[in-house]
């Protein structure tokens, strides 16, 4: 405890020492400090001082329609860690609808994938779908996903418009959807190696991973440290680490309360083949979301601050471009990965 103090007096490691509990809150701030093993004598908060979340946005659904006949469903929710825009189009007239086209407007989000794969249009604060016509009784569904950028509660709206047997041009408005990607608060919570294991085979828990080309300039202990302080300062306990050649990993693990609901939450850092990955696991969905997306905001933030890129956009996703799956490495410049779901040749930079 008191070389701890040290280190934080003489500007070695940024942070805050709760002395009564013998609790270290590490400073997000600091991209430079580097933890190689857990600070012996320094503990998570106690399970009793869980601070209860208030209640998340849950799944929201808007219905409207034109006198019964052409009815449009916009239901929004959370895969993974995307937020998830669910569209029906339901035509119970006795003739088709044509020109078909909805309009989505957003911010703070990132145009993921749509399912069934859909061209659209981009505009300044959205995009533009066109739908093919829809015959009489018969309907079209499509899914988009989008990629948090921010933190927070965010909102999205739009319109859907068509052209009906008369030739009018007839227009549904889509009421705003709300969406909440807030962390959690955390209670670092013990668990073995071989519980890890069998949490993951859990059917009921979720997953998702965020994955990023690691920058030439940064050196893969380095991205290392990076991802244990940043999921270390949201309070999850530090499980195991393993430090092989070319394959380092941290385990981590906690739990949270939501709407009287304790939910346990798997964390896992990694740098395996040239990427940069923030796994997680939760029987929470919209938990998952929250996390990595302050995960990789907090990543991008160290990256930049230790000036081995230059900007955001030298930090590369590691998504296909055709399917969404992970790519299995980090190509060199002007080379491809081959996507191992799809086989798509991917140019990443």
């Amino acid at each position: 405890m008191v070389k701890l103090e040290k280190w934080i007096e003489d500007g070695s490691i940024k942070g805050t020492l709760d002395k009564f509990n013998a609790i270290f809150y590490p400073s997000k701030e600091d991209p430079n400090l580097e933890i190689q093993e857990p600070i012996e004598g320094i503990q998570g908060i106690n399970q009793a001082t869980l601070i209860k979340q208030k209640e998340f946005i849950k799944t929201e659904t808007r219905e409207t329609s034109q006198e019964d006949l052409v009815k449009l469903i916009v239901n929004l929710g959370y895969v993974g860690s995307n937020i998830k825009v669910g569209i029906e189009i339901i035509n119970n007239s006795d003739s088709s609808i044509n020109e078909v086209n909805i309009k989505i407007l957003y911010s703070n989000i990132k145009l993921f994938s749509i399912k069934p794969k859909h061209e659209y249009n981009s505009l300044e604060s959205g995009i533009s779908i066109r739908f093919p016509n829809i015959k009489s009784k018969e309907k079209y569904v499509l899914d988009i996903f989008f990629k948090p950028e921010e933190v927070g509660i965010g909102e999205i709206k739009g319109q859907f418009q068509y052209v009906n047997f008369k030739d009018f041009v007839r227009f549904i408005r889509i009421e705003k959807l709300f969406y909440d990607i807030t962390p959690p608060s955390v209670v670092s919570k013990e668990i073995s190696l071989d519980e890890i294991q069998a949490f993951s085979n859990k059917k009921e828990n979720k997953k998702d991973i965020r994955s990023y080309g690691l920058p030439d300039k940064l050196s893969p202990m380095g991205a290392f440290n990076h991802l244990i302080q940043i999921i270390r300062s949201y309070n999850f306990k530090l499980v195991e680490r393993s430090e092989k050649p070319n394959n380092l990993i941290s385990w981590f693990f906690g739990q949270t309360e939501i709407d009287d609901q304790e939910l346990e939450i798997l964390i896992v850092g990694q740098i395996v083949n040239s990427k940069i990955e923030f796994f997680a696991s939760s029987q929470n969905e919209q938990i998952i979301s929250a996390l990595l997306t302050a995960f990789s905001i907090d990543l991008k933030k160290r990256i930049i601050n230790s000036r081995v890129v230059g900007d955001e956009n030298e930090i590369f996703d590691l998504y296909c471009k055709n399917c969404s799956g992970v790519l299995p490495f980090f190509p060199p410049v002007g080379k491809t990965v081959e996507c191992i779901y799809c086989k798509f040749e991917n140019f990443v930079r």
